[in-house]
């Protein structure tokens, strides 16, 4: 029951984020995009924690339902800076959220790294 319930918290957090996503790109195609970058994200952490051996229980559940709304933060603010630049080719697009937005979003990784760090002490 616990899997179950932990794939369907899931899918429905990918399911708000592809929403909120739109609604604050309106783009479906970046929507889409940053939604399967945050399944990325999910299965790999997923992955990361089974070949550590590391058993499904309720924290480990709400853990993975929980970085979907970090990578969204991020992935939110990358699509943005994106579709704000008025170039034309993807490379000077990805060029300009890079220079635009790289540094913060690096800012807010460091921190939410360091924050988890005296989590590790509990």
């Amino acid at each position: 029951a616990l899997v179950s319930e932990c794939y369907s918290g899931i899918a429905l957090s990918l399911f708000l984020a592809a929403v909120v996503l739109f609604l604050a790109t309106q783009n479906i195609i970046i929507a889409l995009v940053a939604t399967a970058t945050i399944t990325f994200i999910v299965a790999s952490t997923i992955a990361f924690a089974y070949f550590l051996g590391w058993k499904l229980g309720i924290l480990e559940s709400v853990v993975f339902v929980m970085i979907i709304g970090l990578a969204v933060d991020y992935c939110v603010h990358l699509a943005d800076a994106y579709i704000q630049c008025e170039k034309e080719s993807r490379e000077e697009r990805v060029t300009f959220m890079l220079r635009r937005m790289g540094m913060s979003v690096m800012s807010g990784a460091f921190t939410t790294i360091g924050s988890s760090f005296f989590l590790l002490f509990t």
